[in-house]
């Protein structure tokens, strides 16, 4: 959409990406929605998520995987497969990036590369992953120590040097973990740990999702831990990524 003129121009249907061919089955016949649109820094190409199930209720959704197992492992786990798909700005040269089902946060390192939490195509195991963008490739990361999911970003002006993530509330202490992770040395540096209070969950949650300056010399992040409400928090990392 021209912001300034409100014309706009449709680039793609639900019905047009579910009739992209998916790995032991066909998925025209599910219901399908789009997430997590992001451009690549030069403008011409992106990501998005396309995620289907099956038509019925969730109870019928959890019929349907007792009888096939086997679609666990194709993302159903969530009751819905998802997809990461690329394309053209125009909606031209669409690319199924990852079919394993599993894939969630991402980010563009440059205009050809995506790192994300996610199963490769016949891998199980999930993990954090560049994918070489038009390839069926991949390359594991932070393989001792980004363990876990969470909402990953590149700290500007490093080279994709730096990466800044975060965790989910730990089990025992429900502590989120904010941290820098220095992909050439794999070292990690934690930012700081904070407790998000047992009222804040389901969809009251407060997830960090931390983010820098353009300049990357300062963090963003959300944050319960001082226990009454969501507030919004700010840290300098200048020392720590220009060391």
């Amino acid at each position: 959409m021209d912001l300034a003129t409100g014309e706009y121009e449709l680039i793609l249907t639900y019905a047009q990406i579910s009739q992209l061919g998916f790995p032991g089955e066909a998925l025209d016949k599910n219901y399908h929605w789009f997430n997590h649109l992001l451009i690549n820094p030069s403008g011409n190409r992106f990501i998005f998520l396309n995620r289907s199930r099956i038509k019925g209720s969730m109870a019928e959704m959890d019929e349907y995987l007792k009888d096939h197992p086997e679609k666990m492992r194709q993302g159903f786990s969530s009751h819905y497969i998802t997809r990461a798909i690329t394309a053209n700005l125009d909606g031209t040269d669409i690319f199924p990036l990852n079919d394993s089902g599993q894939f969630s946060h991402f980010i563009w390192k440059g205009d050809d590369v995506i790192t994300a939490w996610a199963c490769p195509e016949g891998d199980p195991d999930a993990a954090f992953f560049e994918f070489p963008d038009r390839t069926k490739k991949y390359l594991k990361i932070g393989v001792t120590e980004m363990l876990v999911n969470g909402h990953n970003t590149y700290v500007p002006g490093t080279n994709y040097e730096w990466i800044l993530n975060d965790t989910y509330p730990s089990p025992d202490d429900r502590k989120q973990t904010l941290y820098l992770f220095h992909v050439p040395t794999g070292r990690k540096i934690i930012l700081g740990r904070f407790y998000e209070p047992d009222q804040f969950k389901g969809e009251w949650r407060c997830d960090l999702h931390p983010r820098c300056d353009q300049q990357g010399h300062r963090v963003f992040f959300d944050s319960t831990h001082q226990g009454d409400k969501r507030q919004m928090y700010v840290l300098d990392i200048r020392d720590i990524v220009k060391a």
